[in-house]
């Protein structure tokens, strides 16, 4: 969901302490129909909602996979990528 600019093979670096910003790249735990999957997205604040909490989606880069909305299914943020880098093959 992330290609072109993230590949099968590629490395990525992920720091658990750091709070996301939008447009920040995450990696996070969706549940949908008590299933959890981890995915790895661009994380986006579309508004508050009224306890104050931000309602966030989790967009992909490619825009043939689904984004995910807060609204809809269970979100929580694992850690936010820091550092990107991929082999070169001869």
């Amino acid at each position: 969901s992330m290609a072109p600019d993230y590949l099968p093979g590629d490395k990525i670096v992920v720091d658990a302490s750091l709070v996301p910003k939008p447009g920040s790249l995450v990696i996070a735990q969706e549940v949908q129909h008590g299933e959890a999957r981890t995915t790895f997205k661009k994380y986006r604040v579309i508004g508050v909602n009224e306890f104050g909490v931000d309602i966030v989606e989790l967009v992909p880069l490619n825009p043939d996979f689904p984004t995910y909305n807060s609204t809809q299914i269970e979100i929580s943020i694992i850690g936010v990528v820091v550092q990107h880098s991929r082999d070169i093959i001869h």
